[in-house]
């Protein structure tokens, strides 16, 4: 199973600015119970954002 968010941006957990630019992505793999006999394995593509405050903590973050 492949999952992605399609939203166009993100707000930064830390100061709550809103950002659209990507910084990076990459996948996250969560595998699960076997259902119907095969194993299922859920690949999730995280984008990580680059925040747009210069005075915030987090230089990027990743959407949750």
């Amino acid at each position: 199973m492949h999952v992605r968010a399609h939203s166009a941006g993100a707000d930064c957990p830390h100061c709550d600015s809103a950002s659209s630019r990507v910084h990076g992505r990459y996948i996250r793999r969560l595998a699960d119970a076997a259902a119907g006999g095969a194993d299922v394995v859920i690949e999730l593509l995280v984008r990580r954002f680059k925040c747009p405050n210069p005075s915030c903590q987090a230089v990027t973050f990743a959407k949750h």
